[in-house]
């Protein structure tokens, strides 16, 4: 499955492109100049608005799923690093979007997202988030999610 064809994802894309761009340039015109980006005529392409590549002179699901890969990543690591000014592990992107491609095969709620929200999200009124990270149950959310991606029980403890 083509990660970047699943609705949910292509939505969240779409939409972080689109309100990113907008604070940041008056016109899609403007953005296009910016990013050395043209118009193409291939509906294969609504996320990205037909968009081609610079230097490729390719749409985004033109490229094999190995490029797209790392199109997004190389995207997100450039943003991350501009306004964050970190730099996450290159695998972190992918493995959401697969943790959250599970979890709807699997009939669960969004737990990646929700975990994002609770901790990315302010209290009314406060600067600590919904999802305090230096209380319980941090230390137990922390605990379990190192017990299951460690590949060696002694690092767990």
């Amino acid at each position: 499955m083509n990660f970047l064809s699943h609705p949910t994802v292509a939505d969240a894309c779409r939409n972080t492109v689109q309100r990113e761009l907008q604070y940041r340039f008056s016109s899609p015109d403007d953005a296009k100049a910016e990013y050395k980006l043209a118009n193409k005529t291939n509906s294969s392409c609504p996320m990205m608005n037909n968009c081609v590549l610079s230097g490729t002179g390719q749409t985004i699901s033109e490229l094999s799923r190995e490029e797209q890969i790392g199109v997004v990543t190389k995207l997100f690591q450039e943003y991350a690093l501009l306004h964050y000014e970190r730099v996450y592990p290159s695998d972190y992107l992918i493995l959401s979007l697969e943790a959250m491609v599970q979890l709807d095969r699997g009939g669960r709620t969004n737990v990646m997202y929700n975990l994002a929200k609770a901790i990315g999200t302010k209290r009314p009124n406060s600067q600590e988030s919904r999802l305090p990270v230096s209380r319980m149950p941090m230390g137990l959310i922390e605990y379990c999610s190192n017990f299951f991606c460690s590949s060696d029980m002694q690092q767990v403890c």
